[in-house]
Parts: structure tokens; C-alpha cells; sequence
């Protein structure tokens, strides 16, 4: 009789539990998976799958299709794999050999608005080959507009990873840059130097350059930049026309076929 009371008293208290066999078991012990959190999860793996991504969900192809205009290449002239900064080149110099401090030695003193797909300045097409080519300021901002950024720490390399429309990746690294020397006893430009990336900021060239309205000489025209900035709370890349010819710069190229 007093096991019969502790009994019912414990399956009042305690509906989950039951009686059997002599011991007490634990009904629904194992919670059942959300059904948002399987289809979530299914929809990572089938997307991994899609776009070759690896434990990072980082796209491993050479040409990253993120459902754009143009599809974009997996890392830097230069370079040989996505976390690599690749080569830092002046405005129009395919070799990356110029560090002159003077725009007019990048091309030439009155250069083409665009050298996009331009054989003798396009630094893309010039070590790549056609169709790789430099990417045009709409390209740029469309790329800046139309994928999600996100800061991304990639195999211990800081940059931000791109997610497009359909949902593949891209990783673009923060660089090093190469830039012209402030002499503050000469009130000078000195000759150039490579700046580490201390400031946690990317830069990337684009093929065309702004005339602003005829504000800057030709010879002084500035090349459209894509810009981000790991610290800000959103690091959403922004196109500028205001950089430097002489500057030297990384360059992630687009495939134009």
C-alpha cells in the first residue's frame, strides 16, 4: 500500500516518469531535433556540396561564381591561394616593378579612362590571360552592394568573406600597400614604402579612373578603389574615385567570358 501512494505520487509529480521492471525510467530522454535546425543545416551541407567549399565554407574553385554580372577569381594576381596578398602594383603597370611617386609614370602621362581588357595596361589580363581582366567601378560596386560582408578570420589571416546572391563565398584578404614617404624635414615625397597592414584596411584597384567633373588635370586622373575596413562594426566595401596611380595596390580579377 505505501509503495501504491509513493507511486501515484510520483506520476503526478513527475508525468515524464513510469514504472517498469523495477526501475524508474525517464520518458522523451532524447529531444527531438528542431525541424528549422535540420533544414538549416541540410541546406549548409547542400550548399557546401554546390560550390566546393572547404571546413571554412570558403569556395575552392579558381573562378567563384557568386551570381553577379561577372565571376570573380579566388584570390589575388600574384598569389596562389586565397589568403595570400599576391603582388602590389601601380595603376596600369602589368609588372609590378614600378615604384615611381609621380602619376604620370602609371601608364602614361595621359592614360586611357579604362584600361579593362587592354592588353598592354590591364594587369590582370597581362599575367593571366584573356578573358581575366581587371574589374570595371560597376563591377566593383556590385560587388559592394549585393553580397553580404562579414569580417572573417581565414586559416589566421584577417579579411572579410563575401556571401553572393546565390549563396557561394569569396575571402578577400586585408594587404599590405605601397605608398609614397611623407619626409617631414624635406616637406617631400620621398620614395616609396611598403605599408603592412596595421590598419586593418583593404584596398583593391579597379581598371577605370575618375575625372571628376575635370577637377584633376588628365595626367592626374584618380583610379576608382573598392575600400573596407575591418573596423567598423559592418565592413561593407565601398567604391572611391579619389586613389593614387602610383599607389601600389592587390588585384582580384574578374572573368569576363
Amino acid at each position: 500500500m505505501f509503495i501504491l501512494i509513493i507511486s501515484v505520487v510520483l506520476c503526478l509529480s513527475f508525468p515524464e516518469l513510469t514504472f517498469g521492471q523495477g526501475q524508474i525510467k525517464r520518458q522523451n530522454q532524447i529531444s527531438k531535433p528542431n525541424d528549422r535546425s535540420v533544414r538549416q543545416t541540410n541546406d549548409i551541407v547542400e550548399l557546401s556540396r554546390k560550390f566546393n567549399w572547404d571546413s571554412y565554407g570558403i569556395c575552392q574553385d579558381t573562378i567563384v561564381d557568386l551570381g553577379l554580372s561577372v565571376k570573380w577569381a579566388a584570390w589575388n594576381i600574384g598569389a596562389h591561394s586565397p589568403v595570400q596578398e599576391g603582388t602590389l602594383f601601380g595603376w596600369g603597370d602589368p609588372t609590378g616593378k614600378e615604384t615611381s611617386i609621380y602619376s604620370s609614370k602609371y601608364p602614361v602621362k595621359d592614360p586611357p579612362m579604362s584600361i579593362c581588357g587592354d592588353r598592354r595596361y590591364d594587369m590582370a589580363m597581362a599575367n593571366w590571360g584573356w578573358p581575366w581582366r581587371l574589374p570595371s567601378q560597376k563591377e566593383l560596386e556590385e560587388l559592394s552592394k549585393n553580397c553580404k560582408w562579414e569580417s572573417f578570420r581565414y586559416k589566421n589571416v584577417s579579411g572579410v568573406k563575401l556571401t553572393g546572391p546565390n549563396g557561394n563565398t569569396l575571402f578577400i584578404p586585408v594587404t599590405s600597400r605601397r605608398t609614397a614617404n611623407w619626409n617631414k624635414d624635406t616637406q617631400s615625397y620621398g620614395s616609396q614604402l611598403i605599408i603592412k597592414p596595421a590598419d586593418m584596411r583593404g584596398r583593391y584597384c579597379s581598371g577605370e579612373l575618375n575625372s571628376n567633373g575635370g577637377q584633376w588635370e588628365p595626367w592626374d586622373c584618380r583610379p576608382y578603389i573598392l575600400y573596407f575596413s575591418l573596423e567598423d562594426v559592418n565592413p561593407c566595401g565601398y567604391v572611391d574615385g579619389t586613389g593614387l596611380r602610383s599607389s601600389g595596390l592587390p588585384v582580384r580579377a574578374v572573368y569576363a567570358r
